[in-house]
């Protein structure tokens, strides 16, 4: 998203301009089919995409308890990314306004100057595996699935990469009367 800003007022001016661009296909909870005392699946055909099936103590750990039989079974994992940079920018220059001989007059001697940018943002990726836990698993049509099918329920879903991108962040200000000096 894009945003302009400008403002003017009989004391200061300001100008201020921003772009951000976020995406996110991130899996923020698994589908999964979790059993306390056991697991028993039969099917005729078994697909588990970036989903977990198992039999789970109440502490999280594999109980073991898991039967799963199928004829065939399709497995896939899911790759999650989220990504997000944000860039701004912004002026400002503002004066003062002094009496003297009961006249007010304005002077951008008197006033400051800021200037300000950030920039930032995220870059994130993983996995939502396949996950089948601990127990016995049978696939009679194509056994070689089962090569694909992740065992660990613990790491089911992981992250590769997270990091933050730009950290940039500045800013300034400047008496005008120490920028009319230089000058």
């Amino acid at each position: 998203s894009d945003s302009y800003s400008l403002s003017l007022g009989r004391q200061n001016v300001g100008f201020s301009l921003s772009q951000s661009d976020a995406s996110e296909n991130w899996t923020n909870s698994q589908s999964s089919i979790i059993g306390t005392d056991g697991v028993a699946i039969k099917a005729k055909e078994l697909t588990l995409t970036g989903a977990v099936i198992s039999n789970q103590k109440e502490d999280g750990t594999d109980g073991g308890n898991l039967i799963v039989k199928a004829e065939k079974l399709t497995v896939q994992d899911l790759k999650d990314t989220s990504t997000s940079e944000s860039i701004g920018f912004g002026i400002g220059v503002s004066r003062q306004s002094s009496k003297k001989d009961g006249q007010t007059s304005m002077s951008l001697k008197d006033g400051s100057t800021s200037l300000s940018f950030s920039n930032s943002g995220h870059d994130k990726e993983g996995f939502s595996r396949a996950t089948l836990g601990q127990g016995e698993i049978e696939v009679t049509e194509n056994p070689d699935a089962l090569a694909g099918v992740y065992r660990d329920i613990s790491k089911s879903q992981i992250v590769t990469k997270d990091e933050k991108t730009g950290g940039l962040d500045v800013s300034m200000s400047v008496s005008n009367e120490l920028i009319a000096a230089t000058a």
